[in-house]
């Protein structure tokens, strides 16, 4: 967040202690601390609402989520202002239920749905499935929570089933989905509106729990208009229009708010701190009676099974974090050793099977060989019928090299038209030159038209290497390379049709279609 934002908190912090003290610290009259704390509260709430719209109006990405908070802090405000009216406006006591309820509900409905909203990134159904656990774990504990608390007093009144005991129950569990989603919001948000989406979240935060001191404070019969909790919410509204009003980020950096769906340490950690907050505190309330009952017994099965599922989807989403980092390695190896045209390997893989090679003959005297190819006339196709053609031909050419020699051989693409073929046994490198010659010489069809190019081969024999050159070292790769290098050129320059001749470390073969000059494209025959 921005200087601006920061300062927009602190102003928000301030305010919320002046009202504090003015409240529940300094020697007011009772209507002025009234008159002060209703229209306090509307104030902040209306100030909220209105930065929420005019942070609507800015943001794109996130257009729908402030739009929703915009209509909750409104809807909150509907309430206070009914509530003012009775309390400084008419001078009576505020009657429950009555219609400031319908706006104070109205709140948690509508600030939930603009928290899913950024919570509501569409993710692999493992990852969706796990943040609904962490939803439910942190919803359950926060429920166990609350019903040692405040609920089990609450609902044990709601047992006749007035509108009024049943409207009780509704803030609490209002108040248990807002921090749910607050909770989630915090740890999974990231980028460059963090810190807005915090700051909010803090405030949400504030509010509900203003709203469970509240109903405790109401349940023990010892709630009176006033009272310094009224603090949480006027804090908490400011909380929220601080984060709304902070300067935004720019429209290509918001959109890496809540990207990351890795399992970062917070988000790990984040359904368990709740977990043991409810446990610590039935574990205290039930050692004092002496006895555990069977709701809390209930929700406390009923949250260990979620946690234990939760595990499962945790380990699940690590199974394929692995399985991608395995298909990334894989794609990374193959980029890295393959020619990206054709799929064939590429020089650095070539030079690294001769490696082997060499190798393996030192050790069981396995003689292989090496062929250089050079296509004759590629770059007559390329000029006149264009690169897209000349790139369909090459992959063309590794297709039928390819099918002309075994699947333990080793075809690669060394740049340019320039191919080479590492045959594992050498006895037949002569006839593997030939059908390689044959099968390139026949035509193709590029755009309309048959092409017909020609290829020198060059062949260089293993068991030929001069005896002084060590296997093992790096002048037998280079005394193989040059020797096939060399006899492929003596081919190109002897131009000759037939490719029979010797099969020494200096034998050619070429193909092209025409010796005098290269083949050209000719118009097809229909």
């Amino acid at each position: 967040m921005t200087r601006t934002g920061w300062a927009y908190v602190g102003c928000a912090a301030a305010a919320g202690g002046v009202f504090v003290a003015l409240v529940g610290l300094l020697p007011l009259g009772r209507q002025v601390v009234l008159v002060v704390d209703d229209c306090g509260q509307l104030l902040a709430a209306c100030l909220a609402s209105a930065a929420c719209a005019d942070a609507a109006r800015r943001s794109r990405r996130h257009r729908p989520a402030w739009t929703l908070l915009a209509v909750a802090t409104a809807c909150w405000a509907g309430g206070q202002a009914v509530w003012t009216v009775y309390e400084v406006g008419i001078g009576r006591e505020v009657p429950f239920p009555s219609a400031a309820d319908a706006g104070f509900l109205a709140f948690p409905l509508a600030a939930a749905a603009g928290l899913g909203s950024w919570l509501g990134r569409a993710g692999p159904g493992v990852t969706r499935a796990r943040d609904t656990l962490d939803g439910a774990v942190i919803a359950g504990s926060l429920l166990l929570l609350s019903w040692v608390t405040v609920l089990g007093d609450a609902t044990a009144d709601a047992a006749s089933g007035t509108l009024a005991s049943l409207l009780s129950l509704a803030y609490p569990v209002g108040d248990v989905v807002v921090l749910t989603l607050v909770l989630m919001t915090v740890s999974r948000t990231t980028g460059g509106d963090r810190g807005r989406l915090v700051t909010v979240a803090a405030g949400l935060g504030a509010l509900a729990f203003a709203d469970s001191a509240y109903l405790y404070l109401v349940t023990s019969g010892s709630y009176a208009s006033g009272n310094v909790i009224s603090g949480g919410w006027v804090l908490g509204f400011l909380l929220v229009a601080a984060g709304a009003a902070a300067p935004g980020v720019r429209a290509e950096v918001e959109a890496s708010a809540l990207e990351s769906r890795q399992l970062t340490r917070p988000m790990l950690l984040l359904p368990y701190v709740p977990l043991a907050v409810a446990g610590t505190v039935v574990v205290a309330a039930n050692a004092r009676s002496g006895r555990v009952p069977a709701a809390d017994l209930a929700l406390g099965l009923l949250l260990v099974v979620m946690v234990l599922t939760r595990q499962l989807l945790v380990l699940a989403e690590n199974l394929r974090l692995l399985t991608e980092l395995r298909e990334t390695r894989d794609a990374l190896h193959q980029q890295a050793l393959h020619d990206p045209l054709t799929g064939l390997a590429n020089r650095t893989l070539f030079l690294d099977r001769v490696e082997h090679a060499l190798a393996a003959r030192s050790r069981r005297r396995e003689d292989f060989a090496v062929l250089f190819c050079d296509l004759d006339g590629f770059k007559a196709v390329n000029d006149e019928l264009g690169h897209p053609a000349g790139d369909d031909l090459l992959r063309g050419v590794a297709t039928r090299l390819r099918d002309r020699v075994r699947p333990e051989d080793t075809v690669a693409r060394l740049g340019g038209d320039e191919f080479a073929v590492l045959l594992a046994d050498s006895a037949d490198a002569g006839a593997v030159a030939e059908r390689l010659v044959t099968a390139v010489r026949r035509p193709v069809r590029l755009g309309g038209r048959e092409v017909r190019v020609g290829v020198s081969v060059g062949v260089a024999l293993s068991c030929e290497l001069p005896a002084d050159v060590d296997d093992s070292g790096p002048g037998a790769i280079e005394q193989l390379l040059r020797v096939a290098d060399a006899a492929m050129y003596r081919a190109k320059a002897a131009g000759r049709q037939d490719p029979a001749g010797p099969t020494g470390p200096s034998a050619g073969a070429s193909g092209p279609a025409s010796p005098a000059r290269p083949a050209r494209p000719v118009e097809a025959v229909a």
